[in-house]
């Protein structure tokens, strides 16, 4: 388990399914735009199950890592955090993540960035990391910025959102600091 100064980032396999769903399911709404397919694969207690067993698997083939964000003072979880689409061969990946609406506007997200910047070029050994975002998803693009990455371009019809249409993606990356 890795820590901010105020939350705890834990791996998906030491969550239960009722953890991860009751997150999705209380956010639902508010996630859809970003997270479309978490969101229809999630409907219920079972679906969650699956989601959650696929994504574990990805972790044990070494193509993903999932954690959640929980709030030690309240037991609860907040947030939802994954490095997918690894690449070991090209030493990639991708962020992609999520708070509770409740606690949006508040720096965690930034925060935890961070930390997972850390553990994928310390860890991980990757070196590049991508965030990709909506046009419009200006509080994200701001997390990216706010921690080195650099924006690289748009993306074109890259992603199919809740509503089953394409849209552009801003696509911002990371490159590992070279060791002087």
């Amino acid at each position: 388990m890795m820590t901010t100064t105020q939350y705890d980032i834990v791996n998906l396999q030491e969550v239960s399914t009722e953890d991860f769903f009751a997150l999705i399911d209380k956010n639902r709404s508010f996630i859809s735009e970003g997270f479309p397919t978490t969101v229809a694969d999630c409907p219920s207690l079972e679906g969650a199950q699956k989601v959650r067993t696929h994504r574990l698997q990805m972790q044990q083939e070494n193509k993903g890592r999932y954690f959640l964000l929980r709030n030690p003072s309240e037991e609860n979880y907040i947030g939802y955090f994954s490095i997918k689409n690894l690449d070991t061969k090209l030493g990639k990946g991708e962020f992609a993540y999520f708070i509770d609406e409740d606690f949006q506007g508040q720096g965690i997200v930034s925060d935890v960035v961070g930390k997972m910047i850390s553990y994928a070029f310390d860890n991980l050994h990757l070196n590049k990391i991508i965030i990709c975002t909506s046009e419009d998803n200006i509080p994200s693009q701001q997390v990216a910025l706010k921690n080195g990455f650099i924006k690289e371009g748009v993306l074109r019809n890259e992603f199919i959102n809740h509503q089953g249409e394409l849209e552009d993606v801003h696509y911002f990356g990371l490159i590992k600091p070279k060791d002087n």
